[in-house]
């Protein structure tokens, strides 16, 4: 049993089945010259028709998801990349809705060579298509720029 804000308690002991169907493709390709593109899409279907839990359940978890990542090596230790997340809206079983939103991130780097070891420089921009409420509605993330620097001996 869960107790949830409000005081409403869930139980959640099995009483029938629900099914979930999902299916999930990925695209990972490469090339000499150093570009890589990786994509994914997943879908997710859940079916509680016939349960207690067909009042909402069914939008628990998104229905949709897609990603894709586009890097580049340049050469001379330096690499560019750009990444980009969708994810559908969902509602936590009995909660507030958390809507679709959209990602996208920005990543320049650079590798320098150390006697001994190697460090990163990288300039990185996040959530640049604004902010996103990834897993509370109440909780969001805002564009962020930020360098930071790695030094591995």
């Amino acid at each position: 049993m869960t107790v949830n804000p409000g005081n409403r308690v869930l139980d959640f002991a099995n009483e029938r089945d629900l099914t979930v169907r999902g299916l999930e493709a990925q695209l990972d390709w490469h090339n000499t010259k150093g570009t890589r593109i990786f994509a994914s899409y997943g879908l997710t279907d859940i079916d509680a028709n016939g349960t207690r839990y067909n009042n909402g359940y069914q939008d628990s978890a998104p229905q949709h998801a897609f990603a894709l990542l586009v890097r580049q090596h340049f050469g001379e230790g330096w690499q560019a990349s750009l990444n980009y997340d969708y994810q559908s809206g969902m509602t936590w079983y009995f909660d507030e809705p958390i809507g679709a939103y959209h990602k996208l991130d920005v990543r320049i780097a650079k590798e320098f060579k150390l006697a001994g070891g190697r460090a990163v420089a990288e300039l990185i921009g996040t959530n640049l298509a604004g902010s996103v409420h990834d897993y509370l509605p109440t909780r969001a993330w805002d564009r962020s720029v930020f360098l930071r620097l790695t030094l591995a001996y």
